[in-house]
């Protein structure tokens, strides 16, 4: 509600993305279930997933077991609330190449957005593409264990996700700019600042001060994309009680379901145009890594004289399973026997030789 008394709404969609922040009892958790409750009286588990994030193990496992529930690296039938920060590091980490993929795929397609490849479905009588909802309560406890990997891929969503129907909520109780870093809130516009103890903190959600003197229990300034004028207003409650039924209900309705290998298209099936890649290029860059017993960018620059292409080349090694970075690591781990075998399938004309220690 507004200040007035005047119901007050506002498209997730839209936003795209949002920033929640508030002291204990401020009405955080409950604004957090208000926004999940509302997706889930709206959207079916075929529309809209979505990747809970919870390290405190305290709000967002309420939730399990729902149809809507969505994780990256885990199977359906195996989907739970992740808790672990280095699992929800890798989750995200997923989740971006999932945006990654979907972008090749509209492209494709010639479509600009989510909307305008359902649209394009439809009319092929394919599977439409769901939307996911990111929703991290306690971002503080992820930045603590992964900062570095974890504030990139939330840059890299914040900045690209909208387009392909992927949306976060980013929830803290500890507002201090080692959490709400200055990548973090430049790529949050849309920010929600409940009750905080201090002005420093209400000016790192929001810029300005004043939460510090809201009244808790829902109590809230809330600044949209564009607007330096935070509006003050009431968030709705909603009991355990209500938030169970909903859950008991939905459980009734079904299990989780999505392909189990969302994330990338199996190692071998990806095809070359659609990275931009010649046969020739490819053949070269695998005999390349072979004699040289390494890859980077700079490598494959030097070799082809384009960074795009580059790109494109380290992308594909990536997707068919020859290259990749193990997880807090940013060197690439490479399969020379996998990347010999492919050589010699696709190419038998070209001569192997040397490389090997």
């Amino acid at each position: 509600l507004s200040a007035s008394g005047e119901p007050l709404s506002a498209d997730l969609q839209k936003m795209p993305h949002l920033l929640v922040a508030g002291a204990t009892n401020s009405g955080k958790s409950v604004f957090i279930h208000s926004l999940i409750l509302s997706i889930l009286y709206r959207a079916r588990p075929d529309e809209v997933k979505f990747l809970l994030i919870d390290p405190k193990r305290l709000e967002l496992t309420f939730y399990e077991g729902i149809p809507h529930l969505f994780d990256p690296i885990v199977p359906a039938d195996k989907v739970t609330v992740v808790t672990k920060p280095k699992e929800a590091a890798s989750s995200l980490s997923n989740l971006v190449k999932i945006m990654e993929s979907r972008y090749q795929r509209f492209q494709l397609y010639g479509v600009r957005n989510i909307d305008g490849y359902n649209k394009e479905a439809d009319k092929r009588g394919e599977p439409r593409e769901y939307f996911i909802v990111v929703v991290i309560d306690e971002l503080a406890d992820l930045m603590l264990v992964a900062g570095g990997k974890v504030e990139e891929n939330i840059q890299r969503l914040a900045q690209m996700a909208r387009a392909v129907g992927i949306h976060m909520v980013l929830a803290t109780q500890r507002p201090s700019v080692d959490v709400i870093t200055g990548v973090i809130k430049a790529n949050l516009p849309c920010r929600v600042a409940m009750q905080v103890i201090s002005g420093v903190d209400s000016k790192v959600i929001l810029d300005i001060m004043g939460a510090e003197t809201l009244q808790g229990r829902g109590d809230m300034l809330y600044r949209s994309a564009g607007s330096q004028v935070p509006e003050r207003c009431q968030g709705a409650y909603v009991s355990e009680d209500e938030i169970n039924r909903v859950v008991a209900y939905l459980r009734g309705q079904g299990k989780p379901d999505y392909p189990e290998l969302e994330t990338m298209p199996k190692p071998g099936q990806a095809d070359l145009a659609s990275f931009g890649v010649t046969p020739l290029e490819w053949s070269q860059t695998l005999k390349l890594v072979l004699e040289r017993r390494r890859v980077s960018q700079d490598l494959l620059k030097s070799q082809f004289g384009s960074s795009a292409r580059a790109t494109n080349l380290l992308s594909l090694l990536e997707v068919k399973g020859l290259i990749h970075k193990p997880d807090g690591s940013n060197r690439w781990e490479i399969h020379f026997d996998e990347i010999e075998a492919c050589l010699r399938a696709e190419f038998p004309q070209v001569p192997i030789d040397g490389g090997r220690d």
